[in-house]
């Protein structure tokens, strides 16, 4: 689709500093002034145009009025390409995002900033062949249709073509440097085709796109994320954004241009881009083709059953599968191999093909493992592929199981498989892990081992999402208790974009899928970087920098296709089980760390002191073991205090652990039975001033209303003498807790 740079219009606001922000607001003032400069001399736009808004000419009045004009100018003539830019302050209030106008008042977000509503429509009454929106804000996600990278069905050379290329995800911060903003340089070095190959001239959409995002997350170790999505639905081809009949490799900034990050860290710009090959797998790259000499301009999806040729892509053919060889048609020839994973890497690895097809799906031969090799031949194995992974990660951390692992590849390489060495593994699994996590864990072991139906596909897939949630909804308990404590103390104050990361996580209204929470969990990772908080198990920042991201979207998609089946296929295949269980493997790759820790739960705490002797406070607890709990309380005299009722996990010492309560609750304590019974927080009541909580053993709820009201001493004797009056004192503290807690954050 070529571009008609005489009808392409380019609207470019760039906010500036506002009374109370950073001084290193100010960048986004001339993050638009750079990118005029490079639409003119790069992109050859008109410079009558080009509409440039900063400082305090971007209000919401001029924002809004310019978009105003540019709908009147294209109601009487329609663009070919319309450019929209915005830098400075983005938020979220409950499910609306704000983009913050120079003259946006804090006290006041929803009056006087640009909701996404406004914002909306404005673009959609502009009347356009082609648009791309940048918002380079923090949260500049929610102003996209749908939170997810574009999927093949969203691509179509009929489409209304309006994207957005977002800075970051709706949950993430975006980042500042000197002398332009990180998402600004990477817009303006693509746009004027710095990364372009010899012979190429043309900056087309998907392209632009892809090298943004990698350019940003290399320069800023992945702690930003940009992404494409389209803006109210529809479907968007590869279009043109610019042409550089010149080559290849032009160069906008001069060769001694640097940039700084904004802890005044010079970036490396030389820094080989890192492909995101989990991106572009989501966003159909690496799986689909660019058809640039056939009117389409789509993309053709490996996954489905597209017709494949040869001249566009070698594709090794699957012809028979006996016990002990495999026939192959590479190109036409037939080949024949041994039945093994080894021998067809290397078969195909010689003859430099890079796809094997069988039936209707075609898989890349580096993403084939023994779980997915099995499935090939249609044998249905669930677990082992996990449980090895999960066994190597541990090693790592304990010299028992690296000396259990060392024995078992001694007997096979493929000791998983042996029943008798499974099981000790699985033993090894069990104990490494808190409660938790370690009930989850046993409970997709179980599914996994079941007899075969389509009802067990259906429960492993959702299982798989029910053990990722839980591991992340405990780490952002753990990093929302230090950000709190580093408020009350006041280490730190937290600006409104940071606690709007958090109002998801209090504000919903129903479980939270394991995305979401993950989502949350990254934001509060940069939080914790921004104000150089260490987090109180300091393991997750190196878990966060593991590029899980492609983990938890995926068992998302596999998730949502379960919710939307329309009953007329079967719900799930094993290939989906084999992506659900890869997934998971990505995950434990990063939670070795977590053999090193434990969880008790205080049943109580008393006070002793003998005449003229030490005084001591004697802790009643439980320890978490392999059972779920130990029966037998234990004691310990100490020195100092213990919260009562408290659930801690932590490494070494109880006593300095992190203390996860009111976000876990032992129901039992409550009720004054004798042994912990603990339930999560999973989101707020139906009705206000009511808190939902889960049992991690199940799908029971508990629900807790209560209030902060204050009792005096003569009030709380006499409650504590009835049984369900002591209940609704405990309600109501733990009300209290959470919500004095909520308060200091948000």
């Amino acid at each position: 689709m070529d571009l008609i740079v005489e009808k392409s219009y380019a609207a470019l606001f760039g906010v500036g500093q506002r009374a109370g922000d950073s001084e290193g607001m100010a960048v986004t003032k001339n993050d638009a002034k750079q990118l005029s400069k490079a639409l003119v001399s790069a992109c050859d736009f008109p410079r009558e145009n080009i509409a440039l808004l900063s400082d305090t000419n971007a209000s919401k009045v001029g924002i809004l009025g310019k978009l105003d004009e540019l709908i009147e100018k294209t109601i009487q003539e329609e663009a070919d390409l319309t450019i929209i830019f915005f830098s400075g302050h983005g938020v979220i209030i409950g499910n609306e995002g704000y983009l913050i106008a120079n003259d946006s008042l804090n006290e006041n977000i929803t009056a006087t900033a640009i909701s996404k509503t406004e914002f909306s429509l404005k673009l959609k009454a502009i009347k356009t062949r082609k648009m791309v929106v940048f918002l380079d804000c923090c949260h500049a996600g929610i102003f996209a249709k749908s939170h997810t990278p574009l999927r093949s069905a969203d691509i179509d050379v009929r489409g209304s073509n309006r994207v957005i290329i977002c800075a970051s995800h709706h949950a993430q911060l975006s980042l500042l440097s000197i002398p332009v903003s990180l998402f600004s340089f990477a817009i303006i070095e693509g746009l004027s085709g710095k990364y372009l190959k010899e012979n190429d001239q043309d900056i087309e959409l998907f392209s632009l796109a892809m090298y943004i995002r990698e350019r940003v997350a290399t320069l800023s170790d992945a702690k930003q994320q940009p992404e494409i999505d389209l803006i109210d639905g529809g479907s968007t081809s590869n279009f043109i954004l610019a042409t550089h009949p010149s080559g290849y490799n032009r160069r906008f900034f001069d060769e001694d241009f640097q940039l700084w990050e904004a802890h005044k860290n010079l970036l490396d710009l030389d820094a080989p881009v890192r492909i995101d090959e989990a991106y572009r797998n989501n966003f159909n790259i690496n799986n689909g083709l660019f058809i640039k000499k056939q009117v389409a301009n789509v993309i053709n999806n490996y996954s489905g059953s597209q017709n494949m040729t040869n001249d566009v892509l070698s594709i090794a053919n699957i012809t028979s599968i006996g016990d002990t060889h495999i026939s192959l048609n590479i190109g036409g020839e037939d080949v024949k191999i041994q039945n093994s994973l080894q021998s067809l890497q290397s078969e195909l690895g010689k003859r430099k093909v890079e796809q094997l097809q069988t039936a209707n799906i075609i898989y890349n031969i580096g993403a084939i493992n023994h779980t997915s090799f099995d499935m090939i031949q249609g044998r249905k194995v669930f677990n082992f592929e996990l449980i090895k992974a999960i066994i190597n990660t541990l090693s790592a951390h304990n010299q028992d199981i690296k000396t259990f692992r060392g024995a078992a590849e001694k007997h096979s390489l493929d000791w998983e498989r042996a029943d008798q060495i499974r099981r000790v593994a699985l033993g090894h699994i069990e104990n490494s892990f808190i409660g938790i996590i370690r009930v989850q864990l046993r409970k997709l072991f179980a599914i996994g081992f079941e007899p075969m139906s389509e009802v067990k596909l259906e429960k492993y897939i959702n299982q798989c999402n029910q053990l990722v949630n839980a591991i992340i909804r405990l780490f952002n308990f753990i990093l929302i208790k230090t950000l709190c404590e580093a408020v009350q103390k006041n280490a730190t104050k937290l600006t409104q974009e940071e606690m709007a990361i958090l109002e998801p996580f209090y504000n919903a209204f129903f479980e939270r899928s394991a995305e979401e929470n993950y989502l949350t969990f990254k934001g509060l990772i940069n939080i914790c970087r921004l104000h150089q908080i260490q987090p109180a198990m300091d393991e997750l920042m190196r878990f966060a920098n593991g590029n899980t991201d492609k983990a938890f979207h995926n068992l998302e998609l596999l998730k949502q296709k379960g919710v939307h089946s329309d009953g007329n296929d079967a719900l799930y295949k094993f290939t989906d089980c084999a992506s659900a269980e890869a997934s998971i493997i990505k995950v434990f790759d990063g939670l070795g760390f977590l053999i090193n820790y434990k969880m008790v739960v205080i049943n109580g705490v008393a006070y002793e002191e003998a005449y003229r002797q030490q005084q001591f406070y004697v802790h009643k607890y439980s320890v978490l073991e392999t059972d779920t709990l130990q029966k037998a309380n234990k004691i310990s005299y100490e020195s100092k205090p213990i919260p009562s009722n408290a659930i801690i996990i932590y490494k070494g010492t109880y006593q300095l652990g992190i203390n996860l309560f009111p976000f876990v609750i032992d129901l039992n304590s409550l009720t004054e039975e004798e042994y912990p019974k603990l339930y999560v927080f999973v989101h707020m009541g139906e009705v206000q001033d009511m808190l939902t909580y889960k049992f991690i053993e199940g799908e029971q709820l508990y629900q807790i209303s209560g209030s902060k009201r204050q009792r005096t001493i003569k009030e709380l004797n006499e409650e504590m003498t009835d049984a369900d009056k002591r209940k609704l004192y405990k309600h109501d503290r733990i009300f209290e807790i959470f919500s004095d807690d909520k308060s200091t954050l948000i």
